[in-house]
């Protein structure tokens, strides 16, 4: 089998309304939406971190 290429638009809808006929492939949106969201939150605490480390540098 290819692998499907998941994008928000289409993943959002079947996960918050639980509406995918194929349980495999809801788990994979789940876990791909899972992922990007672990990728942005990390991206947000480094952001953070160096901001507070310049203000403690002054």
């Amino acid at each position: 089998m290819a692998p499907r290429v998941y994008r928000e638009a289409d993943m959002v809808p079947s996960i918050h309304l639980g509406a995918s006929a194929d349980p495999d492939e809801f788990a994979a949106a789940e876990l791909l939406l899972a992922w990007t969201g672990r990728l942005s939150c990390r991206a947000g605490r480094r952001r953070r971190g160096e901001r507070l480390r310049r203000r403690s540098l002054r």
